[in-house]
């Protein structure tokens, strides 16, 4: 029926822009935040820059990844 097909079409449409979204929370949002705090600890401060200053977003992200990473690891072979 077209119905179905105009449905099934709208609802991949909606799961897509749903996981867009998460996506792009989690990497905006939470991989920046923690990678930036972690950066913060270990440079001293010195990098990332402030607002007004280039650096790479996605090598904050990278960081913020690699360090939930390190905690969902950590945390198996503690509990293992």
């Amino acid at each position: 029926m077209p119905l179905d097909d105009i449905a099934v079409g709208l609802f991949k449409i909606i799961g897509k822009f749903i996981v867009y979204l998460v996506v792009d929370v989690l990497l905006e949002i939470v991989f920046y935040f923690l990678g930036k705090v972690v950066l913060q600890i270990v440079t001293l401060g010195k990098y990332p820059p402030k607002l007004d200053k280039e650096h790479s977003h996605g090598f904050v992200q990278f960081i913020g990844f690699l360090v939930i990473v390190s905690i969902v690891v950590g945390l198996y072979f503690i509990k293992k």
